[in-house]
């Protein structure tokens, strides 16, 4: 815990509920993708991608909410899953006002970023960032 003007925080479980937050949308985002390819490969193709790129960004969310979720390599999870924000929003709704638009996706892009930078937090399952006891 530290103490910051007077009130304690625990970062460590801050980081755990963005943690988790991220990952539910990223797993259910990449499931529907799966549950309907045929419909995402064909949209990704009007946007001028190989339809095979929807496989690869479903299993980027779908496994990448799994490792955020039990907290494995946070930091690149988090910075792959940012970056494939950051193409959402290039490809797909730049063009839209911000309200009704990108707001959804630059607010998980910023979330993942943020992350990739904080950390996993103590709050894992990964036993490479506890300490051994001998």
């Amino acid at each position: 815990m530290l103490k910051k003007c007077c009130v304690e925080t625990n970062s460590d479980l801050g980081v755990l509920l963005v943690r988790f937050s991220l990952a539910l949308v990223f797993i259910i985002h990449g499931l529907a993708k799966f549950q309907t390819m045929s419909e995402t490969a064909a949209f990704f193709g009007i946007l001028g991608l190989a339809p095979s790129m929807a496989y690869f960004v479903a299993v980027v969310e779908l496994f990448g909410g799994i490792l955020l979720l039990l907290g494995m390599f946070t930091p690149w999870t988090a910075l792959v899953l940012g970056i494939n924000m950051f193409f959402a929003i290039l490809l797909v709704k730049l063009q839209k006002p911000f309200i009704g638009g990108y707001e959804y996706e630059l607010t998980l892009m910023l979330m993942s970023f943020a992350l990739s930078l904080l950390g996993t937090g103590k709050y894992t399952v990964c036993p490479c960032g506890k300490k051994r006891k001998s």
